[in-house]
């Protein structure tokens, strides 16, 4: 499901970077030279901001459960167990 995500925010990001990007040329008046190199500016850091979103969303993380006093982390957990979430 996640990629279905990933692609409509693709969809979306390239239509709100064009958008944004014509209206920074309408407010300067002319066509910006080397449009690509602004253009991939803008896509690339609404693409990081919203999948850093997505991922936050979709896939909260989980932290390993505490370790008793004087145990090591891979005591702690062991491999193949799930690991369970902090009570707070």
């Amino acid at each position: 499901m996640e990629f279905i995500y990933f692609t409509l925010a693709g969809i979306v990001l390239y239509l709100a970077a064009d958008w944004l990007l014509l209206r920074i040329e309408m407010v300067r008046g002319s066509l910006l030279p080397h449009r690509s190199f602004f253009f991939f500016g803008i896509i690339l850091t609404l693409t990081l901001l919203l999948f850093q979103a997505i991922q936050l969303l979709v896939a909260p993380v989980s932290t390993p459960a505490p370790a008793e006093p004087g145990q090591t982390v891979e005591q702690a957990v062991k491999p193949g167990e799930p690991v369970k979430p902090s009570e707070k």
